[in-house]
């Protein structure tokens, strides 16, 4: 999906706001991964996420309405590679909250590729070869 500068995918039950979010901060070229839920205490939060063949930690930041820890890593981390291509599933755990375990579905893959793309041309004129090929009888 596509909002405003940001392409996402959700992770939920149907009907409810998304557990996770994954999304690109198109301008930025990060990836910022959003985890419903507030974790007891005051520590700041910390995220797991793994699949089959990596896992990394990254560090947290809580927003609160709604209550959501968030993190974002840079859209060429190899790490995300290894999420995208999994063919396992993927563990999402945050300190203090339920564990998620999510499909390695496509969705998340396109996320990634949409962020490493390189920006579209501002102009929408398209360039004219320098020669042509075309033969004219």
């Amino acid at each position: 999906m596509q909002q405003g500068d940001a392409t996402f995918a959700q992770f939920g039950r149907s009907g409810a706001n998304p557990d996770l979010l994954v999304a690109c901060i198109v301008p930025r070229k990060v990836i910022r991964f959003s985890r419903a839920g507030k974790p007891p205490g005051d520590a700041p939060p910390t995220m797991l996420i793994a699949s089959t063949d990596a896992e990394r930690t990254y560090a947290g930041a809580l927003a609160n309405t709604p209550p959501f820890v968030w993190s974002e890593t840079d859209a060429r981390d190899r790490h995300l590679d290894a999420l995208a291509f999994s063919r396992g599933r993927i563990l999402v755990s945050v300190t203090g909250l339920d564990d998620l375990v999510l499909p390695a579905w496509p969705e998340f893959a396109r996320v990634v590729e949409d962020c490493r793309a390189p920006q579209a041309p501002i102009s929408s004129a398209m360039p004219q070869p320098d020669k042509s090929d075309a033969k004219i009888n």
